[in-house]
């Protein structure tokens, strides 16, 4: 799945915009992606949220091509945004909250 990510979002980005400079920048967030998804970080807060990220930049790149005249990316790109980063923020926060429980008892 981590390399299907990695290599599926560029050219999911690429194939919406036609812009081959978007294949850089779509390479470096399917790396984000992949990396967050094999992470240690609980898939379904973590992995998850960096999925909705990428969905968000992909209606970006979308505007580009096949999206152009819709109002479909103006509507949802900030709150994917959003929804992405918040869950990657929580998942992280939560699980290192988790392994650190009773750090201070040992000081």
């Amino acid at each position: 799945m981590a390399i299907a990510l990695l290599l599926g979002i560029p050219c999911a980005g690429y194939a919406l915009s036609g812009q081959p400079g978007v294949l850089v920048y779509g390479l470096a967030l399917g790396g984000m992606v992949a990396t967050a998804w094999i992470s240690r970080f609980p898939r379904s807060w973590v992995g998850a949220g960096a999925l909705l990220f990428a969905v968000s930049d992909l209606l970006i790149f979308a505007r580009l091509g096949p999206l152009v005249d819709s109002i479909v990316p103006t509507l949802l790109v900030w709150p994917l945004y959003v929804a992405g980063q918040a869950m990657i923020a929580y998942g992280v926060v939560r699980t290192e909250r988790a392994g650190n429980e009773g750090v201070h008892d040992r000081l």
